[in-house]
């Protein structure tokens, strides 16, 4: 039985969300910088979960 691991869980949701989060950063309804830090830092949480996974 495999059973999925962190990395293919949440990769492609990561670099999508890393994405998303710079193309609305270029528009003026975009996110602010605040909410960009606080994306990055829940990516790098996620990636610190897969890292001890």
């Amino acid at each position: 039985m495999h059973s999925e691991t962190l990395a293919e869980k949440y990769g492609p949701e990561v670099y999508q969300t890393v994405v998303d989060t710079i193309n609305q950063s270029k528009s003026a309804d975009g996110p602010t910088v605040a909410e960009i830090e606080a994306i990055f830092a829940k990516r790098k949480a996620d990636n610190d979960a897969i890292q001890a996974s």
